[in-house]
Order: C-alpha cells, then sequence, then structure tokens
C-alpha cells in the first residue's frame, strides 16, 4: 500500500464557521449515532408509533447502547493502548478493529431487536447496516471509503424503502427530502474538512444505499405481503 493511498485530501475550505458546522454534522450524524436515528425515526414516523411511549424510548435506549456506547468505549480503549490516534479513526490503516467492533454491534442490535419482536424490516436494518460496515473495512484497506456516508445512505436507503411501502404515518416526501438533504450535507462535510475526495463520498453513500434498500426489497417485502 502506498502512501498515496492512505492520505486524506486537502481541506476544501478554511473558514472556520464552516468547518465549525461540518465537524458538528460529521458529530451529529456519526455511523456509530445513525442506528439510534434509525430507530427514533422508526418509532415516531412509522405504523410503531402506536406502541406505547415507554416500550419506543426503552427499546431506542437499548439500541443506542449497543451500537453507539459499546463502540465508543472501544474505540476509547484502542485510544489509550495506542492502537487508535484519534477518535475519527483518520487513518485507515487502523479502522479493522473498530469496524469489526460496529458490524459485531450492529448485529447484537439486530438479535435485540428481534427479541423485542421487532418488525422484520426494522431488524433488517441493522443487519444492513452491520453488512455495510463489512464492506466499507475491507475495501478502506485500498481506498478510503466515507463510513459517514456509507452510514446516513444506509438510513436514506432505509427511508425510501418505507415511503415505497407507504409505511410512513407522516409526508413521505417530506422524510425522504429531509434524509436526501441530509446525505447531501454530509458529503459536502467530509470534503469541507478534507477527510474524503467526492468520489470516496459518493460511493460511501451509493453503498449505503444499495446495500439498505436492496436488502429490504428482497427479503422485507416478501415477510410484508406473506
Amino acid at each position: 500500500m502506498t502512501d498515496r493511498s492512505i492520505s486524506s485530501p486537502t481541506p476544501a475550505s478554511n473558514d472556520k464557521g464552516l468547518r465549525l458546522a461540518a465537524h458538528i454534522l460529521s458529530d451529529v450524524f456519526s455511523p456509530m449515532l445513525v442506528p439510534t436515528i434509525g430507530m427514533i425515526v422508526s418509532m415516531t414516523l412509522t405504523g410503531l408509533v402506536v406502541l406505547p411511549a415507554s416500550t419506543r424510548a426503552g427499546s431506542t435506549l437499548g439500541v443506542c447502547f449497543i451500537t453507539c456506547l459499546l463502540p465508543m468505549l472501544l474505540i476509547f480503549v484502542l485510544i489509550k493502548t495506542g492502537r487508535v490516534s484519534d477518535t475519527s479513526i483518520s487513518d485507515p490503516r487502523e479502522r479493522t478493529i473498530p469496524f469489526i467492533g460496529t458490524t459485531l454491534c450492529y448485529l447484537g442490535a439486530g438479535l435485540y431487536v428481534y427479541t423485542l419482536h421487532a418488525p422484520i424490516w426494522l431488524m433488517l436494518f441493522f443487519i444492513g447496516a452491520a453488512l455495510v460496515t463489512a464492506v466499507c473495512m475491507l475495501i478502506t484497506h485500498w481506498w478510503k471509503i466515507s463510513a459517514h456516508t456509507s452510514g446516513l445512505g444506509g438510513l436514506t436507503g432505509v427511508v425510501l424503502w418505507l415511503a415505497w411501502r407507504g409505511m410512513f404515518v407522516v409526508d413521505a416526501m417530506i422524510v425522504v427530502s429531509v434524509a436526501l438533504v441530509l446525505l447531501g450535507c454530509m458529503a459536502s462535510a467530509r470534503l469541507i474538512l478534507g477527510h474524503h475526495t467526492l468520489g470516496q463520498t459518493a460511493a460511501g453513500a451509493l453503498l449505503g444505499m444499495a446495500v439498505e434498500f436492496g436488502l429490504l426489497c428482497y427479503l422485507g417485502t416478501p415477510a410484508l405481503n406473506s
């Protein structure tokens, strides 16, 4: 592997305000928080809104613990032991262990919602997230594909599928539009920070959307029709 293959692009902007906004967006919609955001969307904007508030809140907190707090703890330990240099894991060579841990956490979240008798499409959301992370882990050995846009792209794929199936209890076009705008803003944020190229952000977004939407179409739709 050459040095060129693992180096980060030059930051696209030196404007402090713009870079601060890009940092905030990257943190709020980081891959570790996307599953929790997906749970919030599922529990408030789909038919699952009829469940008791305590059930929706408890299941969302459970997913947050599994897919956010546990990976954060892993990264903290890796930083303390010198295996990872920063919380953003900017060096692709340091991503293998965090990616494996995150993949296992996503699978754990899928098992968790399965034990709660959640609909199959919700469990597939986490399985798809695990698959996207695993693919990103393989690609990142040769090319620094964006994990941020792949995560938000995966959520966008789920939103598109839910809209296609008519499962939103609100105007689906609004939800889809918000998801697409956020995805575009995330891609711009990664470019502004100089962490990725346009191709890397676009590839991440397309990977996330394709895997999640395709998985739900293949396994989720037959379950709805059965």
